[in-house]
């Protein structure tokens, strides 16, 4: 088997050497084929570790002269130690592997990578390997290259992914914040709305350009509209002028002065007792919140109160007169 590898090996180096050698050569010169060929060749003992023989490409590659390379050991260009360069050779021999990955250095302290292709023969007895080597570091450097891009690429797609994975974590929970604060929200804000459609008083909320925020049922009995045809108009929108300049006037004293104001307002054979007060709204801006009663009755009965008042006092005043004069 052994000399059948050696003898495809020699096949192969006599197939691309030079043509004129090939023409010129009746029994092919081993050892010439392998000095002219262009890629590095060398021959070692696989026993001692000596190099038996290099080519002049070895010479070239390695910056040693010829009978340099051969007083040297394999060892001495390997950077292995020597007890893993032996293993590595012991494999070539035993034929458990023939293609090798090493780093040799070179006269210039240059260290190559280098693809080793080792094949193991005999010569007198002598055990030695046929190595043909090839210089892959440039092809190596770029593999690394792309390779360190790659993990690059990895590494920052991996970055991506945790830090989306953070981000979508503390959105998830910021999304049960805002979930849990909007139903707090709408729980209060139906809460305020029960109680204040409970009340018969017209209450509502208006912002800076009067224009209505809030509002309760009340309000949309009064003016007959529902709560989507009120809100986001003002009162000129939704109500007769005169009524919606009496309701203007009260609301700009409220936002120029920034304090209460009551009034009364007589609409529609109703008497109605206005309070309205400053709101500082979320943006900032100072709005107006109204409570308004119907006093009518009220009204009605302070009236008559206050006739019968004033005809019990004329009456008083005739009783007295008529008192003084019967005296006199």
């Amino acid at each position: 088997m052994k000399r059948l590898v050696l003898t495809i090996i020699i096949i192969t180096i006599v197939f691309f050497s030079d043509a004129s050698i090939i023409a010129n050569a009746q029994t092919p010169d081993f050892y010439k084929m392998v000095d002219e060929h262009g890629s590095v060749m060398l021959i070692i003992n696989s026993k001692t570790g000596e190099i038996v023989y290099a080519n002049k490409s070895a010479s070239v590659f390695y910056g040693y002269s010829v009978d340099d390379l051969q007083s040297m050991l394999i060892s001495d260009i390997n950077i292995l130690s020597e007890e893993e360069v032996i293993s590595e050779m012991q494999d070539a021999i035993e034929e458990n592997r023939n293609y090798f990955v090493f780093k040799h250095k070179t006269s210039k302290g240059e260290i190559k990578t280098v693809e080793v292709f080792s094949y193991p023969y005999y010569d007198n007895e002598q055990e030695l390997l046929f190595s043909i080597i090839h210089d892959v570091t440039d092809r190596v450097a770029i593999e690394k290259r792309e390779e360190n891009i790659t993990l690059a690429f990895i590494a920052m797609l991996a970055i991506v992914i945790i830090f989306l994975i953070v981000f979508s974590l503390i959105q998830k929970r910021n999304n049960n914040k805002l979930r849990l604060k909007n139903e707090e929200i709408r729980n209060f804000y139906e809460l305020r709305t029960t109680f204040s459609n409970a009340l018969d008083d017209l209450t509502y909320l208006k912002d800076s350009n009067f224009k209505y925020v809030f509002i309760n049922k009340a309000v949309s009995t009064f003016y007959n509209k529902d709560e989507d045809e009120i809100i986001g108009h003002d009162d000129f929108d939704i109500s007769p002028a005169e009524l919606a300049q009496k309701c203007r006037m009260t609301d700009m004293k409220v936002i120029e002065n920034e304090s209460y104001v009551v009034d009364v307002l007589e609409w529609h054979n109703r008497v109605y007792k206005i309070t309205k007060f400053p709101v500082k709204l979320l943006n900032g801006d100072i709005g107006i919140g109204a409570f308004v009663r119907d006093v009518t009755e009220e009204h009605r009965d302070q009236k008559m109160k206050d006739k019968t008042l004033q005809r019990n006092m004329i009456l008083m005043d005739v009783m007295t007169r008529d008192f003084e004069s019967t005296e006199e």
